[in-house]
C-alpha cells in the first residue's frame, strides 16, 4: 500500500539527499 503522499515524501527526501551529496 503506497499513498501518493508517502511516495512525494519519498521523491523529495530523495532530492535533498542528492542535492546534499551533490
Amino acid at each position: 500500500e503506497t499513498c501518493g503522499k508517502c511516495f512525494s515524501w519519498n521523491s523529495h527526501l530523495t532530492y535533498h539527499i542528492r542535492t546534499q551529496h551533490s
